[in-house]
């Protein structure tokens, strides 16, 4: 989950994440989900900003994906 927190704080959509990561498309869309979820968020960009706000995502995490 927190691989896709990060690549979509870098701009990644779902297909594009599945394919970096190697995995289907509906695993990602319920990491997705499940991090929505745990986040209080409805969207994923919400997501990213509390990631970053709550120190998931870090300056240079995101840069190094």
């Amino acid at each position: 989950e927190k691989e896709c927190l990060l690549l979509a704080a870098k701009g990644f959509s779902a297909p594009q994440t599945a394919d970096v990561l190697k995995l289907g498309i509906t695993t990602i869309n319920t990491h997705r989900t499940n991090l929505k979820c745990k986040l209080d968020c409805e969207t994923m960009s919400q997501a990213v900003y509390e990631g970053i706000r709550y120190g998931y995502v870090k300056q240079e995490e995101k840069n190094n994906v």
